[in-house]
């Protein structure tokens, strides 16, 4: 069964927001790097969290290979005190 795609206008409005505070900065090229791993990991984590753990399930709604999950998961769970630094550095981006 296929799924329904989702309404990506907030997404898109967060992501506007958080670049809106880098047009405005005196910096000509901000770094803004961090910004697709941690929006890739954040999906994947929630995906699996609204699926109940299910990763197979998680992994069809995705359109990837369960164990291509499972090995982004393996991954990030090995970030996680890391990710902390990154979270700051996307506040700071906001500011």
């Amino acid at each position: 069964m296929p799924y329904k795609p989702i309404d990506n206008t907030y997404l898109l409005t967060s992501v506007d927001s958080l670049l809106t505070h880098t047009r405005d900065s005196h910096t000509a090229r901000p770094d803004v790097s961090a910004l697709v791993p941690f929006v890739r990991d954040v999906v994947l984590e929630e995906v699996v969290i609204h699926c109940r753990g299910n990763q197979a399930k998680a992994a069809r709604m995705l359109g990837i290979h369960r164990s291509t999950l499972r090995t982004h998961l393996r991954r990030i769970q090995r970030q996680k005190s890391p990710q902390r630094k990154l979270r700051a550095n996307i506040e700071r981006l906001r500011r």
